[in-house]
């Protein structure tokens, strides 16, 4: 099994475009991150993971809508950082779906075993974005209530 040593610093990001690899971590600590891009632009990332020295992070690239208001198809990955500075090599395993199927229990990606790992990732990526989008929604309808309340105050 051939291996390619990549060397990561804090910052730097290695996209997964081969879903056929795998990257073990040697050194260091590695942030996983789930990526959108469209036309060539990388969307908002959203941490999955972190990876520590003798853990395996399974390649992930697709194609797939974005979100269910969007019939646009974009491409999805993971992007891999360090948190300081980590070594990692990246191999192609001998079991694939084995490979995955351990990542998605380390991470707890629900229903993987019913419609596989792609659509896992993408779930939980919709999923976290839709809790992100809500808790910003309700800190903005406290502060109004708030800045209302002090406008009463103010006026009374």
């Amino acid at each position: 099994m051939e291996k390619e040593n990549i060397a990561l610093k804090g910052g730097q990001l290695h996209i997964t475009e081969n879903p056929e690899k795998a990257f073990l971590v040697e050194e260091g600590s590695v942030l996983v991150y789930i990526v959108p891009e469209e036309n060539g632009h990388k969307g908002r990332r959203l941490f999955i993971y972190e990876a520590e020295a003798g853990e395996v992070i399974p390649a992930f690239s697709c194609k797939a809508i974005k979100d269910i208001h969007d019939d646009e198809e974009c491409s999805w990955y993971f992007a891999l950082t360090a948190l300081d500075s980590a070594r990692i090599s990246v191999f192609k395993p001998e079991d694939t779906e084995e490979c995955r199927e351990r990542f998605a229990e380390k991470v707890g990606l629900r229903f993987y075993d019913t419609i596989g790992f792609d659509e896992a990732v993408l779930e939980f990526y919709r999923l976290e974005y839709m809790r992100s989008l809500r808790t910003i929604y309700a800190t903005e309808q406290e502060q109004k209530k708030s800045y209302n309340k002090g406008l009463l105050t103010i006026y009374s």
